[in-house]
């Protein structure tokens, strides 16, 4: 969860700071920044030897926090930026972390 909220941040940074009068390009480009800065995330662990690099859930969760962060988050929303996360994961079929397919072979938190 940490990176999915770090790259919306950075997505949505990027959305509102960009300067074009059409807001397609500044979702656009702040999706696309925030993936490739992602990847330079995964880049560096890996050149640091990192465990966590390029791990499974990295990169889709990289790329679901920037499409937030650029597409659906809204500030102006009724709804909490809590309430405005768990309504976008809902669309993927969230569930608990233990049905996971893969739970058994995640690192335990220390």
């Amino acid at each position: 969860m940490a990176h999915f909220m770090y790259f919306a941040g950075y997505a949505y940074n990027i959305k509102v700071t960009s300067k074009s009068p059409i807001p397609f390009i500044n979702e656009t480009r702040a999706y696309i920044d925030a993936n490739f800065a992602g990847l330079g995330v995964e880049i560096m662990q890996s050149v640091t030897a990192n465990d966590s690099s390029f791990s499974s859930e990295d990169m889709s969760s990289n790329a679901l926090g920037a499409y937030f962060g650029a597409y659906v988050f809204d500030s102006k929303s009724r709804l909490t930026l809590a309430e405005q996360v768990v309504k976008f994961l809902e669309q993927f079929g969230i569930t608990d972390p233990e049905k996971a397919d893969d739970w058994d072979q995640l690192p335990q938190n220390p």
